[in-house]
């Protein structure tokens, strides 16, 4: 989800009527990446799950920074964005916190043909489309099994630093936290799609953009449409990924 966010927000940013091809160029996503500075605590490594960084030549500057959490602790989700803002530097931080509640835990399952195996999981796949028309936020079940867990709540939160010299440790407070789904349903209709906050200069360097104006240009990345789509594909890839785990052909015995 980490990489739907940070691409939504890029192409939304690439769109803008006041950005040239040359920036929209420059403005690169990261998947997963470790980066280690000094601390309180000595010499410290970490990494986030995505971020936008924006390159001048050979040089990286990070600009926002997502952290995805699945049924993760609230503290150490906050901890790890609060590192992107305050120890690398990061403009924007976005937490997004996942609860499901708890999957079966399935026993393998044996087919005869690699034929009957790929059948089956079509099958399970084509199920979990399906059972989303009446549980969008699952869960997802087959042949008797959970193989993805209700969703019970999903949270989206923003970190900035309002103090740029505030120490690497520092331990953020979020200036917003959104309920997105609650109870295995949406509850996010009053969300803005650039929820409140999220702007064309959180994207590029300041000293790029002239005017304050063109830097408070709102980025409309999120709605409903787009989030659901995405999450319940998510959803649906895990759910399938899992039953291929534990299914297999097998083998003759000799």
């Amino acid at each position: 989800m980490a990489g739907a966010l940070l691409s939504r927000i890029s192409d939304e940013f690439k769109l803008n009527s006041g950005i040239s091809s040359e920036l929209s160029r420059n403005l690169i996503y990261e998947s997963e990446t470790r980066s280690t500075r000094y601390t309180g605590r000595g010499l410290t490594t970490r990494a986030w799950d995505g971020a936008l960084q924006y390159w001048e030549g050979n040089r990286a500057t990070l600009m926002i920074a997502v952290e995805v959490g699945i049924s993760q602790s609230y503290d150490s989700l906050r901890e790890a964005i609060s590192w992107s803002v305050c120890a690398l530097g990061c403009r924007l931080g976005l937490a997004m916190s996942v609860h499901e509640e708890s999957r079966g835990t399935p026993a393998m399952r044996y087919y005869a043909s690699l034929e009957e195996r790929n059948a089956v999981l079509q099958e399970a796949e084509d199920g979990f489309y399906q059972q989303l028309i009446q549980h969008p936020y699952g869960p997802l079940e087959w042949e008797g099994e959970t193989w993805f867990g209700r969703i019970s709540r999903v949270v989206l939160e923003t970190y900035r630093c309002q103090d740029e010299y505030c120490p690497p440790e520092t331990l953020l407070a979020p200036s917003q936290s959104l309920t997105v789904v609650q109870d295995g349903g949406y509850v996010g209709h009053d969300i803005s799609p650039n929820i409140r906050e999220v702007m064309l200069g959180d994207c590029i360097p300041s000293h790029l953009l002239s005017g304050q104006d063109v830097q408070a240009t709102p980025l409309n990345f999120f709605r409903r449409e787009w989030f659901e789509g995405q999450f319940q594909g998510l959803m649906v890839e895990t759910a399938a990924l899992l039953v291929q785990e534990k299914t297999v052909v097998a083998q003759p015995i000799a």
